[in-house]
């Protein structure tokens, strides 16, 4: 949801003033929230898309008379510029994304993954049947379900090629201590290679460019374009170690 980004009030009031800013139709997501700009807002759904995500941040800088249009614009170049290094009809590495020791990540960051070239194993985004295969440009059109509670073995059984973790579960210094304390956690094909990453800050807005060229230089075995300021977290010699 919108709330799960800290500071996003700022990045709104930053954005410039415009009396008539309105959210953009190309934007409309299915499922969108629609409501007169002389009201208040209800609140937000969680984003299953990032332009249903996208749609959502214009509509509320417009309730503020603030013009999203220029910001998201260039997040989009941006996002699109990184993704010109995979390629869309590559079946790609699997992945398993948690955003808590025994809950699949779902939502828009799936989507993001999926475009950098990963197959989410635990909550993989659904393709509308219209789409066929939901692939190339019609990416960006596949809906990811909402994080889900996960059996103990399912990430066993699922054997990711890569791992992510997202957040701080818990309190302590290895909140995911319930996962990786787990004897079946070290016996992981992607924990022996030391594909397994955790990313303990939240992922803002404004780091979301940086966050996906991450994913796609990880992803793709491309570590040039891992950026220096995303920071995280490898799982090595049986603890998680500051990767450079």
């Amino acid at each position: 949801m919108l709330e799960d980004f800290p500071g996003l009030d700022a990045l709104v009031e930053s954005f410039p003033h415009s009396p008539n800013a309105v959210s953009a139709p190309a934007l409309h997501a299915p499922g969108s929230v629609t409501f007169p700009l002389s009201t208040e807002p209800p609140a937000f759904p969680p984003a299953h898309s990032l332009d249903a995500l996208f749609d959502a941040v214009l509509r509320r800088a417009a309730m503020r008379q603030r013009d999203g249009a220029p910001f998201l614009t260039s997040l989009t170049q941006q996002l699109l510029h990184a993704q010109e290094h995979v390629n869309p009809y590559d079946t790609g590495p699997s992945l398993a994304i948690l955003d808590a020791p025994a809950r699949a990540a779902g939502g828009w960051i799936v989507q993001l993954a999926e475009r950098a070239g990963a197959r989410c194993l635990l909550n993989p985004s659904r393709v509308p049947p219209h789409l066929g295969t939901g692939s190339g440009l019609a990416q960006s059109q596949r809906i990811a379900p909402l994080p889900r509670e996960l059996m103990p073995a399912a990430l066993h059984q699922a054997e990711p090629d890569f791992i992510l973790v997202l957040g701080s579960p818990g309190p302590g210094d290895d909140p995911w201590n319930p996962l990786t304390g787990d004897s079946s956690w070290s016996h992981l094909s992607a924990v022996r290679a030391a594909r397994a990453v955790w990313v303990p800050g939240p992922i803002t807005l404004g780091v979301l460019p940086e966050f996906m060229w991450f994913l796609v230089g990880w992803l793709q075995a491309r570590p040039e374009l891992i950026p220096s300021t995303v920071a995280r977290r490898e799982f090595r010699n049986g603890g998680w170690l500051a990767s450079c």
